[in-house]
């Protein structure tokens, strides 16, 4: 390996600790894995060199490993261990990752040896085919001090022969075996015994319910068996939750270990609950939450079906049958928002003359039809056009919810003021719905500009922003707009922190006491860990969430204006043609002019859209013009009805107060 191999100098950050080589996509060429301060995983391209492959794993950095084939299936699985390097143990469970596999061919041996040791520890075997020499060595401890699987394996890519296998033992023995089957593990004693991989295989499904059993048996006969369970029949019958294996010989004094299966006596399925669609409603909207797949259902609402609709707020959950037994879900809350209808009042006119409509409420919008999708007016108060005939128009209210912001995370820092310089740390979280993260609180003793980063559970980088932290406490500002996802990082860029603070760690406080993690606003955000384990809490405290407004639009109320002819109205005197009532609509003071007024005395009568008298007044006028005052505003917005009382009769006029 060289610096032209591709990626190692600049790509390995950190200290690294464990590194072997290893076939993991069985394409016959060996890949990298290195692990420490950071994980990585570089891919041999075939041709001198390697690829990064980003995030293998989880955003846990794996610390140590063991490798090798646990399920049998003809690819590499890694066994992880997670702790703070050297000295600091964590109690973030091992992790065992199984490999997904591919359509790529292998050969497996499993060497027992005779004249040498048993674990055949030293010897070397060379695997000839069309990709040419292979070599492994069966090697007791790798690396810094990790022991993986003494299995020797080979990937073989898409060949579907192997010439030979040739091993030499660490007696000086020599075996050769000719083409032998691929995609299967043989076990080879020294000198030359060798016996097939064997397989258990099951009478049916490994997952039963109390009180039934399945039966065990190999896929080939054998001279003797010896099951995990101490049986030694070729057969064996279990109702028990377990793993199972079982040792064979053959006629040839030959023997293998089979593969494990696991037999689970009702197994545990926890169903998860999907909102097709937005768990914040409006009123009058509707959301269908939908199980993941079962036989059966019950819902808190009592419901049967894998999928309701629900309109109402509150938690729901459902029980789903697993294989024998139903299991809860966890709860998913609803939230309606109300979407209150306008107060309006009709309106009667003469016709030719226009109407002034007001409606109280937020956001009024007028429609000449209930399905018009284009509003005439937007506001409280519309003025019709001159109407001939009575006219119906419909008004909607929009309610805006600012929702306030909120605060999740740990409050403050607790614990050791050091800060790990080797170590880029980050926070783990879940998003359930978009919020935007506004600020931070964070500590250091040396001040200087760090990168601040949101990662996907891929690494990809979603959003950054560079800021300068003093020394000491600081509140920063970083406005990102977080998408729903699982396992999103937020974390520093461990190339800035190198360049400008001289350490891989960001040098912020990170907390190590009275760790207390899932921190979470419900249904919103869920801060799970940390990149190391559960005992810390990295860099960034108290976040502060804000949250997108949301609209209520109510349903439309429908508002007719009456015409009249003037036929049909009660003659008036004269002078009312000349009054005026100004200004109208206004701010609740009003000027009421006369003209041409006859004299004498007038009654004011002030009602409102109920039909209740909010105020009375009296005034004695000369003969002629005359201008009285009325105050309105001590009373609220909407629609008031003047009522004008003299000697020969009354009059009603509309006042509208905005």
């Amino acid at each position: 390996i060289s610096a032209s191999s591709g990626g190692f100098i600049d790509d390995i950050l950190g200290l690294p600790i464990q590194g072997v080589f290893k076939d993991f996509d069985n394409d016959g060429f060996v890949d990298i894995l290195v692990s420490g301060s950071y994980q990585y995983l570089f891919h041999n391209n075939g041709d001198k060199t390697f690829t990064e492959i980003p995030n293998p794993f989880d955003q846990h950095q794996m610390e140590s490993y063991a490798i090798g084939d646990l399920n049998a299936d003809g690819f590499l699985d890694v066994y992880g261990g997670y702790a703070e390097l050297f000295n600091d143990p964590s109690n973030i469970p091992d992790a065992l990752w199984i490999n997904n596999g591919n359509s790529n061919h292998f050969y497996g041996l499993n060497l027992r040896g005779q004249q040498s040791n048993r674990s055949a520890v030293g010897a070397k075997v060379r695997l000839y085919s069309a990709l040419g020499i292979q070599i492994r060595e069966v090697r007791s401890g790798e690396s810094y001090g990790i022991s993986n699987s003494l299995q020797i394996h080979f990937g073989l890519g898409q060949e579907t022969q192997v010439d030979s296998v040739v091993i030499n033992w660490p007696s000086g023995i020599r075996d050769v075996i000719y083409q032998p089957v691929i995609d299967a593990y043989n076990t080879l004693y020294e000198g030359g015994c060798i016996i097939p991989s064997v397989e258990i295989m099951a009478s049916g499904p490994t997952g039963i319910c109390p009180g039934e059993t399945i039966s065990m048996s190999t896929d080939q006969p054998y001279i003797q068996y010896q099951w995990s369970t101490g049986d030694i029949s070729s057969t064996i019958t279990t109702g028990t939750t377990g793993n199972y294996q079982v040792t064979v010989t053959d006629a040839n004094g030959c023997t293998a270990i089979s593969n494990p299966i696991t037999i689970t006596v009702d197994p545990v399925t926890i169903p998860m609950i999907s909102v097709l669609g937005d768990s914040i409603l409006c009123e009058g909207g509707k959301a269908t939450l939908q199980s993941s797949p079962s036989t059966a259902y019950i819902w808190s609402t009592g419901a049967t079906t894998q999928s309701i609709e629900v309109n109402q707020p509150g938690p729901y959950y459902v029980s789903a049958k697993g294989l024998c037994s139903f299991f809860p879900s966890l709860p998913v809350n609803i939230t309606v928002l109300d979407a209150p209808e306008p107060q309006v009042e009709p309106d009667t006119i003469l016709t030719g003359e226009t109407a002034q409509l007001l409606a109280m409420g937020s956001q009024i919008a007028w429609y000449d039809s209930p399905t018009s999708q284009t509003p005439l007016v937007i506001g409280n108060l519309f003025t019709t056009p001159a109407l001939t005939q009575s006219t119906t128009y419909w008004t909607s209210s929009t309610t805006s919810f600012g929702l306030p912001n909120d605060f999740v995370g740990m409050e403050y820092h607790q614990g050791s003021v050091n800060a790990d310089v080797n170590f880029e740390g980050g926070l783990l979280f879940n998003c359930f719905q978009p919020f935007t993260l506004k600020k931070v609180k964070v500590y250091t003793a040396l001040a200087g500009e760090r990168k601040i980063v949101l990662q996907s559970i891929n690494g990809d980088v979603l959003q950054d922003k560079t800021v300068y932290i003093p020394k000491d406490t600081s509140i920063i500002e970083l406005n990102f707009d977080v998408q729903p996802g699982t396992d999103l990082v937020l974390t520093t860029d461990a190339t800035v922190n190198l360049a400008n603070l001289g350490s891989l760690g960001p040098q912020l406080r990170r907390s190590s006491d009275n760790i207390n993690y899932p921190y979470e606003i419900p249904g919103v955000v869920s801060i799970t860990s940390s990149t190391f384990n559960e005992t810390r809490y990295y860099y960034f405290f108290n976040w502060e969430i804000g949250f997108p407004d949301r609209e209520c639009t109510s349903e439309r109320v429908p508002v007719t204006v009456v015409v009249e002819d003037d036929n049909s109205a009660t003659s008036l005197p004269s002078w009312t043609e000349k009054l005026r009532i100004y200004p109208n609509p206004g701010n609740g003071q009003v000027n009421i002019a006369l003209e041409g007024y006859f004299g004498g005395s007038l009654m004011t009568t002030f009602r409102n859209a109920q039909g209740q008298i909010i105020q009375t007044r009296e005034f004695q006028a000369s003969a002629g013009g005359a201008l009285f005052k009325a105050d309105l505003s001590a009373f609220p917005q909407g629609i008031y009805w003047l009522e004008l009382i003299h000697a020969k009769g009354s009059i009603q006029r509309k006042v509208v107060k905005q």
